[in-house]
Formats: C-alpha cells, sequence, structure tokens
C-alpha cells in the first residue's frame, strides 16, 4: 500500500516569498534608503502630532474610554487604508500574475492564492509606520493595558482585512460567466492573463518640441489615466476616498474630535491611492520606450508632482 507523500507546496511559496523579499531589500541603494528613512520620520512626525493634540483634548473632555474609542478609528482607519492598496495590488496582479508558468506545476491553486495576496500585502506593511506614530501618541494620555490591546489587535485586523481585500480583489478581477466560474480564482487569473489586448491607437500624439518636457509627460499621464486599467482605477479610488473625507467633515454630525479622525482616515487614503497613481505613472512606461526620450528624472518628477500639489 502506497502512501500519498506530503506537497512541499506550501514550504516552497514561504521560502519563494523570503527570498523575493529580501532580493528586494538588496536591491536599496544607500541614497534610496536615505529618502525612505526621511520620508518615514517625517510621516511618524505628522502623525503623531495629529493625534496626540485632539487625543488629549477627547481624554480631559470626555474619559479614557473616548480616547480609546478615539485611537481605535485612527487605527482603524490605517488598516482600511492598507486593505485598499493590497487590494489594489491584489487587482493588478490578477492581470499579469508574477513568478513561472504556475498551471504547468503540480500545486494546488489554494497555495498560488495565498502568493499573490502576500505579493499583494506587502505595500500595505507601510501602514504599520502611521499606525505606530498614532499608538505612541497615545502613551502617557491612556492606560498602559489598552495599548497594549491595540498594539496587540492592530496586526492581527491589518492581516484578516487585508486578506479579506485580497480575497473579494481577485475574484472580482477575474470574474466569468459560464463554466469558467467553477475554476479556482487562481486558475482563472493565471488563464485570463494569457491572453494579451490587442494594439490600440490612439490619435493624440506628444510633441516634445512644442511644449516643455514635463507638461508632455503630465500630457502623456493624463491620456494613460484616462483609459480603462489600473491608473484610471487608482485615481477613482482616491477621488472616491476624498469625496468621503469632504461628506463626513461636512455631513455626519458627531463629536468634533471623532468626526476629524475620520475625515483624516479618508484623507489618507485618497493620498495613498494618489501616490500608487503617480508610483505606477513613474514606472508605468516600457524602459526602451523611455531611455531614448530626451528627459531627465526632473522632468519625471515635476510631471507626477505638481498634478498631486494642484489636487
Amino acid at each position: 500500500m502506497r502512501s500519498t507523500p506530503v506537497s512541499p507546496a506550501a514550504p516552497a511559496f514561504r521560502t519563494l516569498s523570503t527570498r523575493l523579499m529580501a532580493r528586494r531589500l538588496r536591491m536599496l541603494d544607500l541614497r534610496l534608503a536615505i529618502a525612505i528613512g526621511v520620508l518615514v520620520v517625517c510621516v511618524t512626525a505628522f502623525v503623531y502630532w495629529q493625534v496626540r493634540v485632539p487625543l488629549d483634548g477627547t481624554v480631559r473632555r470626555h474619559g479614557v474610554l473616548a480616547g480609546v474609542r478615539f485611537l481605535a478609528l485612527v487605527l482603524g482607519g490605517c488598516v482600511l487604508a492598507a486593505a485598499a492598496l493590497a487590494a489594489e495590488r491584489q487587482t493588478a496582479l490578477a492581470a499579469t500574475p508574477p513568478g513561472p508558468e504556475w498551471l504547468a506545476l503540480p500545486i494546488e491553486p489554494a497555495h498560488v492564492e495565498q502568493h499573490l495576496a502576500r505579493e499583494a500585502s506587502a505595500p500595505a506593511l507601510a501602514f504599520f509606520v502611521p499606525a505606530a506614530a498614532a499608538w505612541i501618541a497615545g502613551v502617557g494620555l491612556l492606560p498602559a493595558l489598552w495599548l497594549a490591546a491595540l498594539a496587540l489587535a492592530f496586526p492581527v485586523v491589518w492581516w484578516l482585512v487585508t486578506r479579506a481585500a485580497c480575497f473579494i480583489a481577485l475574484r472580482r478581477a477575474v470574474a466569468a460567466d459560464g463554466p469558467a466560474r467553477t475554476l479556482p480564482a487562481a486558475w482563472r487569473a493565471l488563464v485570463s492573463a494569457r491572453h494579451t489586448a490587442p494594439p490600440v491607437r490612439h490619435a493624440h500624439t506628444v510633441r516634445f518640441p512644442t511644449r516643455s518636457r514635463w507638461r508632455a509627460l503630465a500630457t502623456l499621464d493624463a491620456l494613460v489615466s484616462l483609459r480603462a486599467g489600473s491608473p484610471r482605477a487608482r485615481l477613482v479610488a482616491a477621488a472616491l476616498a476624498l469625496a468621503l473625507s469632504v461628506l463626513v467633515w461636512f455631513v455626519v454630525h458627531r463629536e468634533p474630535l471623532e468626526t476629524r479622525a475620520l475625515s483624516f482616515a479618508a484623507f489618507t487614503l485618497a493620498c495613498t491611492g494618489l501616490g500608487a497613481w503617480a508610483a505606477w505613472r513613474g514606472a508605468g512606461d516600457p524602459a526602451s520606450a523611455v531611455r531614448p526620450l530626451p528627459i531627465t528624472l526632473g522632468d519625471a518628477w515635476r510631471a507626477r508632482a505638481i498634478p498631486l500639489l494642484l489636487v
């Protein structure tokens, strides 16, 4: 009687994720690491100041439980923003799944789906920075027991919500009709990724001699972003979050500090969507098409930074 061997797929995928993360960390040069460090310090200081002052006022006026609820709302906003980023990343991965041809390997689709969820959730780890700053803002204002409970609950809730967002986003991104609906979501994503869209001709062209180089890039960004796809989805998500932030600020009638926290969480989500759009446009064009163009890094930065500043 033959025994069924244990599938080594799970540890293999964990090893793959670990090596991918290690390789990405090794790709960071000194200048980029310094820039990221400065950005982390700025975000931490900003969030700390934005949370510390209203939290102190809430505790003094309404007590400890109100302060705990206020801090929990801020942390919940970070979780929702992380879930939105993970869902958006999962949608992009469903269009072009990374890795080898998974369908040719003797593995279960659940392992592929878990790997895609881990890849999609990796950028959402950035929200631990503002969450940690908000938690630090509660030190000295809230009891240590409540702070410990929030610190333990945040990673668990982050993991559950981001995985749920990835689960829903994958199934929405690879919706199918007929018998294909019975296939696992990971298989539907892999099969649909094999079909390439036919080339589309556009009447608009960008002429560098007639305008400044960064304006030409900004025009190209606008033309690409108006098409259906990942950049437009990012802009739509950012617009919805911004509208929600304004709606909460002017329509929702709650405690002023609580309203401010909810509006700030939605505004942070909108900024995340705009940042994701800028990052996608900065790296979305093929290097073979961009390298021969007479543009500099400053032109590329101005083409994205100035529109974002105006927004």
